[in-house]
Parts: structure tokens; sequence; C-alpha cells
């Protein structure tokens, strides 16, 4: 996949998203990049589809730019997406679980109270704003880790997306290497770091989780979905971790397949959570 990021992007936001606004193009038009690199939010490119990214419409100027520059991309429509539908389905408001105050980059006027831990997000067009159900239940089973009898020094985020796992183990003080295959995700994990003043302690990756698996960790956290997490579990030598979070399964059935995996590669799960269909766990080896 091909990825750019507008100006839009580069800096954290002081007003709230709304509407995400998706220009659909079938065929490459990589100049649209530079054309639009002031106004856009993000662009990418991937199984011969384009997808440009805005705030508000903009599909006659596309339509004009492709008209004028090429003959073989197809514009195939623009939609509009509600921010809340873009993320979780939910309001992008301040959320608290397991001990975490949530707040956004636009509105960080609540002071944790005592005994939370703070946690300041833009997480621009990244999966990860705190409400998402598999989100929720990995810091649950983040913060039972760090309350466990070995809390964890070193954690490996794969696939951190927003960053706000790796955020919140940092803020727990562990040292964190973050990875994502997306540079959209990579560069709002950086920023996430960068607004709670845990740069030192988060490595981002901008790479292939499965690349990664053998980087130094007590923990590995996944909030993936079930096909990626079998494959984190088949691959489970390759990890160094003795502890793994498995999150973003969907249905019992498939809950069920991910605790037989673990058996099979050497974990058995220590804490478990589910809220409505979805599942999560924390595992341990031996």
């Amino acid at each position: 996949m091909k990825e750019y990021i507008g100006k839009k992007m580069l800096a954290p936001r002081a007003t709230p998203y709304r509407e995400i606004f998706v220009s659909r193009i079938r065929g490459s038009a990589p100049l649209m990049a530079d054309h639009f690199q002031s106004r856009m939010l993000a662009m990418w490119e991937q199984d011969g589809i384009t997808e440009i990214l805005f705030e508000d419409p903009h599909s006659n100027d596309v339509q004009m730019f492709l008209a004028a520059n090429y003959s073989d991309a197809v514009f195939e429509g623009e939609t509009g997406v509600p921010y809340s539908d873009w993320e979780s389905g939910v309001p992008v408001r301040a959320a608290q679980v397991a001990k975490f105050l949530i707040q956004y980059s636009w509105d960080t006027q609540r002071a944790p109270a005592p005994g939370q831990t703070g946690i300041v997000l833009d997480p621009g067009l990244a999966f990860g704003t705190g409400h998402h159900p598999s989100t929720r239940q990995s810091l649950t089973l983040l913060r039972a880790a760090f309350e466990s009898a070995y809390p964890p020094r070193a954690v490996l985020d794969l696939g951190c997306g927003s960053g706000v796992l790796s955020v919140a183990a940092a803020a727990l003080g562990a040292r964190v290497i973050a990875v994502d295959y997306s540079l959209v995700a990579a560069h709002a994990a950086r920023m996430n770091a960068g607004l709670n003043k845990l740069e030192d302690r988060v490595r981002v990756i901008h790479g292939d989780a499965f690349d990664n698996l053998h980087l130094d960790a007590d923990l590995a956290l996944c909030n993936l979905n079930h096909t990626l997490n079998r494959r984190v579990l088949a691959q489970a030598r390759a990890l160094r971790a003795q502890r793994v979070l498995l999150s973003g399964i969907h249905s019992p059935e498939r809950f069920d397949g991910i605790r037989a995996a673990c058996a099979a590669a050497g974990f058995h799960a220590t804490h478990t959570e589910q809220q409505g269909p979805w599942f999560s766990c924390l595992c341990a080896r031996g």
C-alpha cells in the first residue's frame, strides 16, 4: 500500500473532526498527493484503488484534476463519513476505562482523578480512540498485567494504530516498541507519544508486525483481529515475550479457536474480557 499524509495531519488537532469525505478513484493518480497536500488529510493506493480523504467536499476538484492529468483513472464518487463512524461508531469524547482517563487534543479540560492515568490523543485516521470494545478490553487487560506480581518492563505493540495502548503502557512505566504497517498509524502513534511527553519511552516502527515479532519484550500487545492473532500464535516461537494480550476477536466460536491456538503455542489464559460479541485475553507461557 502506498500512503501519503497531508499537512492537516502533521500537527495535533485544536478542533474536533466532524466528517471525513472520501473520494474514490479506480486507478493510480500519485500526482494528487502533491496537488492536494495542503488540503487533504491523507491519501492511499491499494489494489488498484486510490482514496483521498478530506474534511470537506472535494469531488469537483478531484474530478477536474483527474480529467486534466489522467486519462485512465476513473472517479467513482465521494462519500461523507461522520468521524464517530470512521472510528468506533460512538461520539469521540473523553472516556474512562481501567483507571485511564482518555482525552483528546481538542478537549483536555479534565484533570485525572487520584489513581487515574491521563492519556491525550489525536487519533487522526488511525484506529484507537479508546471507545471500541477491543481497545477498552485491551486497556483493562493491560492494567491487569501491570498490577500483577510481574509488571512488564518492555512492551511490543503489534499493529499499534493510534498508539493508545503504547502510550498507556509507557505511562505505566514500560519501554515500548510500537509497530504498524500503515504510515498514517505510525505517524499518529509518534504524535501521541509526543503529546504525552513519552517520546523517550515509545519507539515507533513503520513496518510489518510479523517482521518484528522477535523484538525484546516482556509483553506483546495484539489488538488485531482473529486471523492476524492466529498468525501471531502460529509464529509464537519467534516471540520473546512471556505474555501476550490478544484482542479484536469477534464471536464466541472464534474465541474458542484462539484459546485452542494459545494452548497449541504453549500459552494459557490468565485473564479474559468480553463485551457483547467481542473477546480478549491475557495469556502467559507455560
